[in-house]
C-alpha cells in the first residue's frame, strides 16, 4: 500500500494542534469528527479532536518510562519494552485507518515524544509538524496550569527537537501557527496541495470547510523573544524560515532535565497536582453536562416521543431507554 495512511500531527501543547486536526479533518482526512461542544472546555472551546485511545496508549508508553508530559526525558523516551497487551492496542488503533481512501490523522501532542514507538507500527506514516512561538506556549501553559515561564519554554523546546528528530526519515511539512491563524487558507491550500501528492487525499476542494475551523480571535499572536535562551533562539530561528533540520546550538540537556525534574517533584509535593486534578475534574463535569443536554435534546424529538407513546399503549415496558442504546 503506497502513500501515506498514518498522519501524525505533532505540537507542542497548546500550539494549535487541535484547530489543525479539525482542519484537516474538514479538509477530508478521516478522523474523530467532534460533535459540537464534544470534548470542549474553557482552554479548547471547539474541542481536541483526539483520539481518546491514542491518548490513552501514549499515556501508557510515558508511563512505562515513568515519566511526565510535563517532565519528559531531554533526550528522548529510554528503550523501554513495550508491553504486548500495549502493542497490539496500538495496532488496533492505527489499523482502523487502512481500509480508507484517505489517510486517517492522529493527533496528541505526546507524539513529539512518542512517535518512535509508532513509526515502526505504521506502513505509510506522515507528519505535519505545527510550532508556536515559544513565550506564546509558555504563557498559556502558565494560565492553563500554573507553569513557570521558564519551564514552559524548556519543555517547548524539548518537544519540538524530538518533533524534528523522530520525523528526519518520514514525509514531513511544517505550519507556523501564526499563519495558519492569519492566513488559513493559504494553510489548506498548501496542506491539501502535499496531501495529494503523498497519496494522503484523494479529492480536492475542501479549503473552504477547513479554513472555517480557524477562529484568530482565539489566540495571542504576539511574538516577543525575551527570556529565550540561545538553544531556543536558534531553533525558533530555523522555524522561522521553515527549515526542519535540529538546529547546531545545542540544547543544555543537563540543565533543562535537572529544571524539568525539580518542576516534577515540586508539582507531587505541593498543591500543584491537586488543582490539577480539580481542574480536570471540573472540565470531565462540564463534558458530562453537555452530553446530558445532548441526550435530553435526542429524548425531545418528536420520533422518540412517539415510539414512547406506542410503548405506553401496547405496555412494551416503563423503563427509560438507555443512553447507550439511544446513540
Amino acid at each position: 500500500m503506497s502513500g501515506i495512511r498514518h498522519l501524525f500531527v505533532l505540537g507542542m501543547h497548546r500550539s494549535g494542534t487541535s484547530a489543525l486536526c479539525e482542519g484537516l479533518i474538514r479538509l477530508g482526512l478521516h478522523g474523530l469528527e467532534n460533535l459540537p461542544g464534544e470534548s470542549a472546555n474553557r482552554w479548547n472551546p471547539r474541542g481536541y479532536f483526539e483520539e481518546p485511545e491514542l491518548r490513552a496508549c501514549n499515556d501508557a508508553l510515558l508511563d512505562a518510562a515513568k515519566v511526565r508530559w510535563y517532565a519528559p526525558p531531554v533526550a528522548g523516551l529510554p528503550d523501554v519494552d513495550i508491553p504486548e497487551a500495549l502493542r497490539l492496542r496500538m495496532k488496533a488503533l492505527l489499523g482502523q485507518a487502512l481500509p480508507s481512501p484517505n489517510a486517517h490523522v492522529y493527533k496528541d501532542p505526546r507524539l513529539c515524544l512518542t512517535l518512535s514507538r509508532w513509526l515502526p507500527l505504521s506502513p505509510g506514516p506522515g507528519v505535519v509538524v505545527i510550532w508556536r512561538h515559544p513565550n506564546s506556549v509558555a504563557r498559556s501553559l502558565q494560565r492553563r496550569d500554573e507553569m513557570p515561564m521558564a519551564v514552559g519554554r524548556i519543555l517547548w523546546e524539548v518537544y519540538m527537537r524530538l518533533a524534528l528528530r523522530y520525523t528526519a526519515r518520514v514525509p514531513r511539512i511544517l505550519v507556523a501557527h501564526g499563519k495558519l491563524l492569519v492566513e488559513p487558507s493559504t494553510v489548506f491550500e498548501y496542506l491539501e496541495a502535499w496531501l495529494r501528492d503523498h497519496g494522503a487525499l484523494r479529492e480536492a476542494g475542501r479549503v473552504g470547510e477547513a479554513s472555517a475551523a480557524i477562529d484568530a480571535s482565539l489566540a495571542d499572536l504576539t511574538e516577543d523573544d525575551s527570556g529565550l535562551s540561545k538553544s531556543q533562539q536558534a531553533l525558533l530561528g530555523e522555524l522561522r524560515v521553515s527549515r526542519m533540520e535540529v538546529p547546531a546550538q545545542p540544547l543544555s540537556q543537563v540543565d533543562a532535565q535537572a529544571l524539568l525534574d525539580i518542576y516534577a517533584a515540586t508539582c507531587a509535593e505541593s498543591s500543584i497536582s491537586l488543582k490539577r486534578s480539580i481542574r480536570r475534574l471540573e472540565d470531565k463535569c462540564a463534558s458530562l453536562e453537555l452530553e446530558a443536554r445532548s441526550y435530553r435534546h435526542i429524548m425531545n424529538k418528536p420520533i422518540v416521543r412517539a415510539w414512547q407513546t406506542v410503548k405506553r399503549l401496547f405496555g412494551a415496558g416503563r423503563t427509560k431507554p438507555e443512553p447507550e442504546k439511544m446513540k
